[in-house]
């Protein structure tokens, strides 16, 4: 069943097997928004609707998002299996992000690094997206990709991340359990690490934050998909959410979504493979 997912999980040096399923959320008129220091999304919507929204590790959005009353911002591979559901739910896409791989001109692959198959290659001591959240599946799907491999299987993302974990040279599970930013990257971590495989509008945020970053566009390919948000509830309308829509709707929102270093909305891809 699609979004039952059992994930190879590389933490602190052994292999960890998650589960995921649906997981309670609030409910009462709010902003479900994931709680990511490199998503610039907040800044738009906080002078807007402050007080609605909810910043929550974006693990729970991984599964049904069961009793939203308001909206949740999702990826639209999120907001598709919930139409597919039957929920009673509407999504707007609002921009497309892609997987990329930021590379620290500081770091020991400085120059070295233009895709996955010298990512892997070089030296780089690696961090890459909690496997148990969305994101986390959309980079071993673009890797995966990149690789050679067949659709809707994910080997060999999972045996370049075990050979990865046996030279030592990926992140352990500690870096996705601060309470401050669960099955998210923290802050400063990213500037330990050579490289960091992480959406384009985070890559764009952390060079913006610390210069000493390169966004490398895998050259043997990535994925893009659409984001946006879902609204479902009598809450999807009250007067700050409804304002909030319409912001996001009009040109001045789309404007202030490119400064913020988003990418136009564009065709997304079919990863229909992936979901089974």
């Amino acid at each position: 069943m699609r979004r039952t997912w059992v994930y190879f999980i590389v933490a602190a040096g052994c292999a960890v097997v998650l589960v995921l399923s649906a997981h309670s959320l609030p409910a009462a008129g709010s902003i479900l928004l994931a709680r990511d220091a490199f998503d610039p999304l907040i800044s738009i919507i906080e002078p807007l609707a402050a007080a609605d929204i909810v910043p929550i590790s974006p693990y729970p959005l991984g599964g049904r998002i069961a009793g939203v009353n308001g909206l949740a911002f999702v990826f639209g591979t999120q907001a598709r299996f919930m139409q597919e559901g039957k929920l009673l739910a509407e999504y707007t896409p609002l921009y497309s992000a892609s997987i990329v791989i930021a590379v620290n001109r500081e770091g020991n692959s400085a120059g070295a690094i233009d895709g996955w198959r010298s990512l892997l290659q070089s030296d780089a001591v690696v961090l890459i997206p909690d496997n148990g959240i969305e994101s986390g599946r959309l980079a071993a799907i673009a890797l995966a990709r990149g690789l050679g491999g067949r659709e809707g299987d994910l080997s060999l993302a999972l045996q370049a991340y075990r050979e990865l974990e046996k030279q030592g040279r990926l992140n352990p599970g500690s870096e996705y359990a601060d309470p401050d930013h669960r099955n998210t990257y923290q802050p400063h971590r990213p500037a330990l690490y050579d490289a960091v495989v992480m959406w384009d509008y985070q890559a764009r945020a952390l060079a913006a934050q610390d210069g000493h970053w390169d966004i490398v566009i895998p050259t043997e390919g990535t994925i893009t998909v659409d984001c946006g948000y879902v609204a479902a509830g009598p809450a999807a309308v009250n007067a700050d959410i409804q304002a909030l829509r319409e912001y996001l709707a009009s040109p001045q929102g789309q404007s202030a979504l490119l400064l913020e270093g988003f990418s136009p909305l564009a065709a997304g891809m079919d990863l229909a493979a992936w979901d089974e």
